[in-house]
């Protein structure tokens, strides 16, 4: 669901979480976007 929510492909948000790709800042927005969450979040540590 999530890939179709941030409209990137199925297979290459599974490299993605498999650590087999680097993510890129756009794919990156596109999920922050899906998870309606600030792109920010991301690189906040916590």
């Amino acid at each position: 669901m999530l890939a179709d929510h941030a409209e990137l492909a199925r297979e290459h948000l599974s490299e993605l979480e498999r650590g087999k790709k680097e993510i890129g800042i756009r794919s990156l927005a596109r999920i922050a976007d899906a998870l309606e969450i600030d792109l920010g979040k991301f690189f906040v540590d916590l």
